[in-house]
């Protein structure tokens, strides 16, 4: 009788260490494979979120357009990230200027599309203007926003594109055109206060 009680608690104990030793690892479910999750990608002219982009719930107020010799100028900082290809039309490099958090922004989405689609980069067809081709008061004049396409210029990728931009952390994204997704941040200024 002592030994049966014995023998069915070593058991117990046996069952309730072996249930718990498989939690472990990282994450839940310790050695099995996560399933992959489905993005919802935006619409076409869809932005998110749903403000206007010049608000504090999205990418926040315009502060002034930043020129070559402008003091704030220092505030930018070049993407020389491998992983990302810049147009660069211009032949200036303006397009890698950009803040530090758009910087890291870009550098998460970057990531992000070359585990999605392999063999694709994440392609900038225009960041900081010093140009003057935007509207006024453009986000892009402050290097805190870019368009962003694929490098091989699928069209059907762009809505899961701007989803993935959203989850990369962008304060406002916007499935644009066509032709490219326009993504922006706060300004550095904004997210130290």
């Amino acid at each position: 009788m002592l030994l049966a009680a014995l023998m069915t608690s070593l058991a117990g104990c046996a069952f309730l260490l072996s249930a718990g030793s498989e939690g472990c690892g990282p994450g839940r479910g310790y050695g099995r494979r996560r399933a992959t999750r489905k993005l919802a990608p935006l619409a076409y002219k869809q932005f998110s979120p749903n403000v206007a982009e010049k608000t504090a719930g999205a990418s926040g107020r315009y502060e002034g357009k930043i020129t070559r010799s402008s003091e704030r100028f220092k505030e930018l900082t070049a993407n020389y990230n491998p992983d990302i290809v810049f147009k660069d039309e211009e032949n200036t490099g303006a397009d890698r200027m950009m803040t530090q958090r758009c910087r890291d922004k870009l550098d998460s989405l970057a990531v992000s599309v070359m585990n999605v689609w392999p063999g694709v980069r994440l392609r900038v067809t225009e960041g900081w203007d010093e140009d003057g081709h935007h509207s006024e008061e453009s986000l892009h004049y402050e290097g805190r926003a870019v368009d962003i396409t694929t490098s091989d210029r699928d069209r059907h990728k762009y809505a899961v594109l701007a989803r993935l931009a959203l989850e990369a952390g962008f304060d406002w994204v916007y499935y644009e055109s066509k032709a490219h997704v326009h993504c922006s941040v706060k300004s550095d200024r904004a997210t130290r206060l």
